[in-house]
């Protein structure tokens, strides 16, 4: 059975751990010299996979509904953790979002639309909150407009 040099390194490193004494080194370390300077001679490992591709272009997905667990307000924007989005918990609702999530108290539960941007880091998207609606809260939207002349005054 073939040993790894990290096997070889680790049997070695075993030998010291347990105590034995140091007269019975000599043919493990000559095995283990042997194995390490094949596979430094060996052809390299295939190199290792690239990095993942950064995430996609922004996308947006549908109407969520969404269940708040905790709201920070941070200025400009919100930091909102909810359950309920299958590619993650944790958004940010910018400037008119924000003030909308302020709203939010852990518990309630939102429809939003989410939109996912391209972390540069490559790592996971980041979420957005926009056109965020409150289940059961009348916003502006709700009201119907009414025309002047069915005004009775």
């Amino acid at each position: 059975m073939p040993l790894s040099r990290i096997e070889c390194c680790a049997f070695l490193k075993s030998l010291i751990e347990a105590k034995v004494p140091s007269t019975h080194w000599d043919d493990a370390v000559m095995k283990c010299a042997v194995i390490m300077d094949a596979r430094a001679t060996a052809a390299p490992s295939p190199a290792a996979a690239p990095p993942a591709p950064p995430s996609p272009g922004a996308g947006v997905s549908g109407p969520a509904t969404l269940t708040c667990v905790s709201m920070e307000d941070q200025g400009k924007k919100c930091r909102v953790e909810a359950t309920g989005y299958a590619n993650g918990k944790y958004f940010s609702a910018w400037d008119k979002h924000a003030a909308a999530a302020r709203q939010l108290t852990p518990g309630s539960s939102f429809t939003a639309t989410v939109v996912e941007k391209p972390n540069p880091k490559g790592g996971r998207p980041y979420l957005n909150l926009e056109d965020i609606r409150i289940n059961g809260v009348a916003t502006l939207a709700d009201v119907p407009e009414v025309d002047a002349s069915d005004l009775p005054f």
